[in-house]
């Protein structure tokens, strides 16, 4: 789902970018499940950034999705159960610009 609506957005111009950090168990499963996503991510080794961005931002389970302005300001806490719930994806994306 989240994998699709990256690409469709920013077919034609970067509009959203999206860093993942994982909670994985051992690098190769990181790798595996990764491999598969088109947007940055934290590498697997550094676990000290992983872990000081969790407790920064407050992260307690998996799946969240959070919506971060450049000033590292958390915008929307609950990005996932936005779209998750959303019949059109790209109208969340573009409120949660508006909130920029």
């Amino acid at each position: 789902m989240l994998s699709k609506l990256y690409k469709d957005v920013n077919k034609n111009k970067k509009e959203i970018e999206i860093v993942f950090c994982s909670f994985d168990k051992s690098k190769p499963d990181f790798e595996n499940y990764f491999k598969e996503m088109p947007w940055l991510a934290v590498s697997f080794d550094d676990q000290d950034t992983i872990k000081k961005l969790a407790k920064q931002y407050n992260v307690n389970g998996i799946p969240c999705l959070l919506i971060v302005n450049s000033n590292g300001e958390v915008l929307n806490d609950d990005g996932y159960m936005d779209l998750a719930q959303a019949s059109d994806q790209e109208a969340v994306i573009k409120s949660w610009k508006e909130l920029y």
